[in-house]
């Protein structure tokens, strides 16, 4: 009996352990995947706006965009979980990425009949590397957490 109830003990350790490392490889492969989407999006505009009017190069936009999106929609906005920092990071990337959609959008439509204005672009271009930056730092503050959830094990 005691050989049985130690085994039932041990697979159920066994499972919480395995259920946290499963969470903190899921959050770091989902922050990973922010920095790869924002860089790609970045990439996709840079590409069709020096087109414009090719429209695989847009399809190729849309798409990275669509991903950026998506990407941001699997953070939590559970502050119980995420813990102030990277709850403030992420926060933040929500509303910058809104933000920064609306000049990105408003400067495509405007280039379409228009001259590019260098400066609204470079302005398009210095909003994706702050998001940038902010999605590597909550990449950081991610793995940060996940070693030391890790290391308490």
């Amino acid at each position: 009996m005691i050989i049985v109830l130690s085994l039932l003990f041990d697979g159920w350790v066994a499972k919480l352990l395995l259920s946290d490392v499963y969470q903190i490889l899921d959050e770091n492969r989902t922050s990973n995947e922010l920095v790869s989407a924002l860089n790609d999006e970045k990439t996709a505009f840079e590409a069709y706006m020096r087109s414009m009017d090719d429209e695989r190069s847009l399809a190729q936009l849309d798409a990275a965009i669509t991903k950026t999106k998506a990407v941001l929609r699997k953070f939590p906005s559970d502050y119980e979980k995420l813990g102030e920092l990277r709850d403030l990071k992420r926060w933040s990337i929500e509303n910058a990425y809104e933000v920064y959609s609306i000049e990105r959008d408003s400067l495509i439509a405007w280039a379409k009949d228009n001259d590019v204005s260098v400066e609204k672009l470079y302005q398009v271009y210095d909003m994706q590397d702050y998001l940038i930056k902010y999605s590597q730092d909550l990449m950081g503050l991610t793995i940060s957490t996940g070693n030391d959830v890790y290391t308490a094990m």
